[in-house]
């Protein structure tokens, strides 16, 4: 889990023809991702909402929270760096 904020993905058409052999590539395995994380969507919703929640409450043992990322901190740079990229933007 990495936050982002709208303003800093592109959304684009996986059903757009690819070009080449590597885009069509790259299409199908999006594709293939999208429909493993769609058929798992609840799970995995379930399990990253209680690793987050363990994770802010300090109650992870130390082997999973040595794996994990910094949540707190990585929302925190993610807020920061919209601030900085809207304020730039004008």
């Amino acid at each position: 889990m990495i936050p982002v904020t709208q303003e800093n993905y592109i959304v684009f058409d996986l059903n757009d023809k690819p070009t080449n052999k590597q885009e069509k590539f790259r299409i199908d395995l999006l594709r293939n991702q999208l429909r493993w994380l769609t058929t798992h969507k609840k799970d995995i919703y379930q399990k990253s909402k209680l690793l987050y929640e363990l994770y802010q409450k300090n109650k992870l043992p130390n082997n999973v929270k040595d794996r994990c990322c910094n949540y707190i901190l990585l929302e925190a740079k993610c807020k920061e760096f919209s601030k900085i990229k809207t304020f730039t933007n004008y």
